[in-house]
């Protein structure tokens, strides 16, 4: 069993009293959605896991999600949906998928060194269409663990910039007071 796979029964996600994997993605998806317009996709879930979180936004946005995960361990544990397709695959080179009205991320960009960060957004980046947005969780702080990195708001600024997107909110979240939300948008072509 891989580090990926093992957190997968991990019953408490945030270390914190009371936050479940129900409660958290209930929050979550009331986080996310407000950046996307219900009905148009297809949208892209950066670290999906086992569709924990994609099952909920395609419900609620009526819409395909593109589940992306690099672990075949945790693909192998998605739950299948209707509306989601999960693809083996790392944001640092995505696989062959339409071209996108969204993408989100959360509880993946505080695993990934800052190199593979920027990798990830310039490939999102490439992959949205014009005005579509890209909305991402990250720790704020400094790399405290193996696996653990705090990053801080305006060096992901910068990586949104980098990645040819304007960030459009920057956001503290409900759930943890580590942790932040941005929106990027992909500019409009002039």
């Amino acid at each position: 069993m891989n580090y990926w796979d093992h957190i997968t029964d991990e019953k408490d996600i945030f270390g914190l009293p009371g936050w479940t994997w129900e409660r958290g993605i209930a929050q979550s998806v009331i986080e996310l959605q407000s950046a996307f317009t219900p009905g148009e996709g297809p949208i892209l879930e950066l670290g999906c896991g086992i569709g924990r979180l994609a099952i909920p936004m395609a419900e609620v946005l009526s819409t395909e999600i593109i589940g992306v995960d690099s672990s075949i361990g945790m693909l192998g544990r998605a739950r299948p949906h209707e509306r989601v397709t999960y693809v083996l695959g790392d944001g640092e080179l995505l696989p062959d998928i339409p071209m996108l009205s969204g993408a989100y991320s959360m509880l993946l960009f505080q695993h990934l060194p800052p190199l593979h960060v920027l990798s990830y957004m310039r490939q999102v980046g490439k992959r949205l269409k014009s005005g579509a947005a890209f909305r991402f969780q990250f720790v704020v702080g400094e790399q405290c663990a193996e696996r653990s990195y705090g990053y801080k708001a305006n060096q992901m600024i910068s990586f949104c910039t980098q990645a040819g997107l304007c960030v459009h909110e920057s956001v503290p979240s409900s759930m943890c007071d580590e942790w932040r939300w941005i929106t990027a948008v992909k500019p409009l072509p002039k």
